[in-house]
């Protein structure tokens, strides 16, 4: 956002599970860490480093060996831990997307569309997504806009 569009690369998840040996991978991991390796280790682009939903071994090199691998970051001070739903709205509003950590619940599987509401079963884990707005439903309980990339 700040770029004006300037900017269009998306970055590797990918690169980040092969490289970032203090997380867990596909098997899970935590948020700041994550930013933490992006500020100081950074990632390639997604175009370098594509998603396979996989750990593989680390190799710094893109997968088309035609293409250069150029590491991106995560600007030093950029992580904000927020829990005021205000403070999130600002957030996304002014600087677009932001990442945030679910609590899942099996029903959560069965979801298709519309505004999920937990109704059944255990409690199943944590999950890293991104959240991308927010909206009133018609009894104007807030509910968030969330976006889970990479689920191929």
């Amino acid at each position: 956002m700040h770029s004006r569009g300037q900017i269009k690369t998306t970055l590797s998840p990918q690169d980040m599970i092969n490289c970032d040996f203090e997380n867990y991978g596909c098997t899970g991991g935590y948020l700041v860490p994550a930013i933490d390796f992006l500020i100081t280790e950074g990632t390639a682009s997604h175009d370098c480093v594509p998603y396979k939903n996989k750990r593989e071994p680390c190799k710094f090199s893109c997968d088309d060996p035609a293409k250069a691998y150029q590491k991106h970051y995560c600007k030093p001070g950029s992580l904000k831990i927020l829990t005021d739903r205000v403070e999130m709205q600002k957030e996304i509003h002014q600087n677009g997307p932001m990442m945030v950590g679910l609590l899942i619940y099996e029903d959560l599987y069965n979801y298709k569309e519309g505004i999920y509401e937990y109704t059944t079963g255990k409690f199943v884990g944590g999950h890293a997504i991104r959240a991308i707005g927010w909206g009133h439903d018609d009894d104007g309980f807030l509910y968030w806009i969330l976006q889970n990339q990479w689920t191929d």
